[in-house]
């Protein structure tokens, strides 16, 4: 679980519960798959250590959290499935940090940077090794020319870099021209890649376009 908080001024983080703070405090929040997974493990061995029932177990994780219990924890976790969603089946993008994108119609969300990192970790890991390394003369793969260390501090520069945005569950697309069309009403230039549907897509390359289909730039 991952979590970084501004908390508002008074404020014990030492002691606080998680409805103690308001949403917009919570710069970033994330319980992954993988975090209720593990979270079910520990209550399977809590249950069998202390002889209770497995919903008490798993109350006793969640109060462990700083929940009021297990109920409460998923209620957190749905905050985490739609940018899970977005990234599996729907679509989000990486700009160049800075980047001016128009988010005030709620179109589009920008999703924190190291919940970004955290949540998809396994992913950009496959996602990355995948691809050409741009040094190898024999055009090896990112995986075969790299250490899973190397790998990963890759990665973590190239995240570090970039802006992460997803298109709002609420906004209808059928295809890849769709959702390209609709990031670029509202950023002109295109994302340096794009996530459609769990597939990376070299996007930095392509012209940008008007509303009429008309090449206004290109990147060099």
């Amino acid at each position: 679980m991952l979590f970084h908080v501004k908390p508002p001024k008074g404020v014990n983080l030492s002691s606080f519960n998680f409805d103690s703070i308001p949403v917009e405090y919570f710069t970033s929040f994330v319980i992954s798959k993988i975090d209720i997974e593990k979270f079910k493990q520990q209550a399977r061995k809590i249950k069998r250590e202390k002889k209770i029932s497995h919903q008490q177990a798993l109350d006793a994780i969640a109060v462990q959290m700083k929940f009021n219990h297990w109920k409460h924890l998923l209620s957190w976790r749905e905050k985490s499935e739609e940018i899970e969603w977005a990234f599996h089946k729907g679509c989000v993008m990486a700009f160049d940090s800075g980047e001016q994108v128009d988010i005030d119609d709620g179109s589009i969300i920008e999703i924190d940077r190291s919940a970004f990192a955290y949540l998809f970790e396994q992913e950009l890991r496959k996602l990355y090794g995948q691809l050409i390394d741009e040094d190898s003369e024999d055009r090896l793969l990112m995986k075969d020319t790299h250490t899973a260390s190397e790998l990963d501090l890759f990665i973590s520069d190239e995240v570090e870099g970039m802006d992460f945005y997803r298109v709002a569950p609420s906004v209808y697309f059928r295809s890849l021209k769709q959702a390209l069309k609709i990031v670029q009403d509202r950023c002109f230039w295109l994302p340096n890649m794009m996530l459609y549907r769990g597939c990376l897509i070299d996007t930095h390359s392509l012209p940008t376009r008007d509303s009429n289909g008309n090449v206004v730039g290109f990147r060099y």
